[in-house]
């Protein structure tokens, strides 16, 4: 997101006027993602307050500046330095409790923040800052679940977008019924809802599967929504128009509508009817050409593609939107076309865009004196070349860049681009010949060499020349170029900037051999890069795992790819190099082998023992020894819940009493919920003083029916209404 754009989304005012050229220079610098470390640590000092809110921002801050900038007196510095990716996590920390909210839901947004710092902002008192975690696909499950509770609607529907959003909590929001990214296996189970507003949602849902759409239709108060919704199958669309005669106008609007329903609806009195079945592309033409006699349909008609080509020319000699619509239809006869190049208005734009064009057309429409026309022709693929060529020499700064990226292009045509300020634009052009970018490689200007560098066509030894190039930042062009050939990369692996280091084991091109080579870089941001790339060796994990740099270890904790091996490492890692975040992450993790776990519940670290008692892959030995050695409530609650806990603790937990009231309660909550509970523990739940618990218990899948029944006649509603939800057979 650009800056501006970011403050003006969190309440910030808009940037300040316009700088002066000098200062102007050093914030484009700030800014600029080549920038060295070196150069970024002058710029912190820098008067003008955007530099030093760009400077926070720079992908390439040395770690140690963080600190300055997390206690700096702007609200924006703070803001930046807390969205910034490779913010520690100690800083992160520090600005997630920071009294302004547009600091804090900048940390809710950074994407490498931790999650259990997530799951601290989540349960912040302003809404933004819940909205933004809500939004973060860090964010563990069950923070996940309980926003998606929230009071607030601006939280709710971003968790409803969450990858990370578990199945149970999307299928029960509203919201996913209408999104269409919502996949159709989850549409398929929202069809079966009881609430008729998220059916209403599937309804109108354009990726709706069509079974769903044929099971939705024997509703009727959905008749009017599925014939608008231009997924329902023809079929059902007949069966509706059967039984409802209030719904022609949606009937007539939708492109499945079958040929004979909309012959019908053609003859209808409505106009607004008629209307549509004249812009339905399933018209028949016979009916197109009755519609044709009504002159309040021109314009429907003068737009509609299946428009036969006689009614088409009948529009040849009309006015106004007519001719626009007219200009713009595909199914334009040429000769019709021809004709309205000298049209006023926005004709001529409409033509400009119509891929029916006859190039001839394109042609006299390239000396059109309207930039907005001239646009619309550079675009068209069909404009000849001779055509575009002649735009590269208009004075419009857009009209030459969309002739200069359009395919038929011929590249000779792009030499004219060699001179004044456009040789830029044509070392950048995604269609520039090999000659052209060797000629450019060798231009006096660097930005000029910079664009070569960024340009995916450039050849490998034009990339080879400017990777030995005097300017820094077009060296880390080079670095960053996905298409730079192997022993360039090899290269500028031994750059003396870390910083161009960091960019060649970010490359998706860099060769594992490479990438092994720099695991031992002296840079730590290097080491941890070549982490980041996907194309890391299979060794990089375990062999970074005791790295000495705890951003290291925190990401290979974080990451779900990290090998068991690794993560056994860094269980037993007693080096004291370990903070609390890395055990953490390592007892969470589904990965993390039964060996690590028991190493882990012999690790004193606050916390680490509940993440443990969580963990499903935990051997049921060792929560029976965190069950008899622990005194902290936590702990107690997670092996609770635990289905591998075994029987014997259950049945001490759940005899036990030693808490204080909210706290017991809690923990046997978590034993009347768990699957695994033996039937005497669940027996005696069912008695138990807290209605909570016995609703709790009424919930469990391995409650038997025989206790439900009893729950089902519970003196408390909430209890009784949960126990008939499960104690009530299923619906075939």
């Amino acid at each position: 997101m650009e800056e501006n754009q970011f403050m003006k989304e969190d309440g910030m005012e808009e940037l300040d006027a316009p700088a002066e050229p000098e200062t102007g220079a050093r914030r484009a610098e700030a800014r600029d993602g080549r920038t060295s470390p070196e150069r970024l640590l002058e710029l912190m000092a820098d008067k003008d307050r955007w530099v030093r809110v760009y400077v926070a921002a720079h992908p390439a801050l040395p770690p140690e500046q963080f600190a300055a900038l997390a206690g700096h007196r702007d609200r924006w510095v703070r803001a930046f330095t807390a969205r910034n990716p490779n913010a520690p996590r100690d800083i992160l920390f520090q600005l997630a409790g920071d009294a302004l909210k547009e600091v804090r839901y900048s940390v809710a947004q950074n994407p490498h923040a931790p999650p259990d710092l997530l799951e601290k902002l989540a349960c912040d008192k302003d809404v933004d800052v819940r909205k933004f975690v809500a939004a973060n696909p860090a964010l563990p499950a069950e923070s996940l679940r309980l926003l998606a509770e929230d009071k607030s609607p601006k939280v709710r529907e971003p968790v409803s977008l969450n990858p990370n959003t578990p199945p149970d909590v999307l299928i029960r929001r509203r919201r996913m019924a209408q999104l269409p990214e919502t996949p159709p296996e989850v549409l398929a189970a929202l069809a079966e809802d009881k609430n008729g507003h998220v059916r209403r949602g599937v309804a109108e849902n354009p990726r709706t599967p069509p079974e769903c759409l044929r099971k939705l239709a024997r509703d009727k108060k959905l008749a009017e929504i599925l014939l608008a919704n231009p997924a329902t199958p023809g079929d059902v669309l007949r069966t509706l128009a059967r039984h409802d005669e209030s719904v022609s106008r949606h009937l007539a609007a939708n492109p499945n509508t079958p040929p004979d329903i909309l012959a019908t609806l053609a003859e209808d009195e409505n106009v607004h009817v008629r209307q549509s079945v004249a812009g339905n592309p399933n018209t028949p033409p016979e009916c197109l050409e009755k519609l044709a006699r009504d002159k309040n349909l021109a314009e429907v008609l003068a737009a509609n593609p299946a428009t036969p080509a006689e009614v088409l020319r009948t529009f040849a000699d009309a006015k106004g939107n007519v001719l626009r619509h007219l200009a713009a239809n595909p199914a334009t006869p040429t000769e019709v076309l021809r004709t309205l190049a000298d049209a006023k208005g926005n004709v001529p734009r409409h033509l400009a865009e119509n891929p029916g064009t006859p190039p001839e057309v394109l042609d006299r429409l390239a000396d059109h004196a309207d930039p907005k026309v001239l646009d619309c022709v550079a675009r068209n693929p069909h404009t000849p070349p001779a055509s575009l060529a002649r735009l590269l020499h208009r004075i419009y700064p857009s009209v030459r860049q969309l002739a200069a990226r359009n395919p038929a292009m011929p590249p000779e045509a792009l030499a004219a681009l060699f001179e004044g300020e456009q040789r830029a634009s044509a070392a950048a052009e995604a269609h520039a010949s090999p000659e052209v970018l060797a000629r450019l490689a060798g231009d006096e200007f660097a930005w000029v060499r910079r664009a070569v560098a960024e340009n995916p066509r450039a050849p490998h030894e034009v990339l080879a020349r400017l990777a030995e190039d005097e300017v820094h930042w077009i060296r880390f062009t080079v670095a960053d170029n996905p298409h730079a050939p192997h022993e360039t990369l090899a290269r500028l692996a031994g750059d003396a900037s870390a910083g161009i280091r960091r960019t060649v084991a970010r490359n998706p091109n860099a060769p594992q051999e490479l990438l092994a080579r720099l695991m031992d870089d002296e840079d730590a941001l290097v080491r941890k890069a070549v982490l980041q790339n996907a194309r890391r060796p299979q060794e990089a994990f375990v062999h970074l795992a005791l790295d000495p740099y705890i951003e290291i270890r925190r990401y290979i904790a974080d990451n779900p790819n990290t090998p068991a091996e690794a993560l056994l490492l860094l269980a037993r890692d007693s080096s004291g190099k370990n903070d609390h975040s890395v055990y953490h992450s390592v007892a969470r993790c589904p990965n993390t082998p039964p060996e690590a776990l028991r190493a882990l519940a012999e690790n004193k670290r606050s916390g680490v023992h509940e993440h443990v008692a969580r963990n499903p892959n935990t051997p049921p030995e060792i929560l029976q020894i965190l069950a008899d050695n622990t005194d902290d409530h936590y702990v107690c609650v997670a092996v609770a819940a635990n289905p591998r806990t075994p029987p014997q603790a259950l049945r001490a937990l759940s005899l036990n009493q030693d808490a204080t009231i909210w706290r017991l309660e809690e923990l046997h909550k978590a034993v009347a919920g768990n699957p695994g509970a033996p039937l005497d523990v669940l027996t005696r739940m069912a008695s138990h003083e807290k209605t909570s618990v016995r609703a709790r218990l009424a919930e469990n899948p391995a409650t038997p029916r025989d206790l439900l029944a009893v729950l089902a006649e519970d003196a408390d509603p909430g209890v009784r209404k949960a126990a008939l939800r499960r104690f009530a057979p299923k619906r075939t």
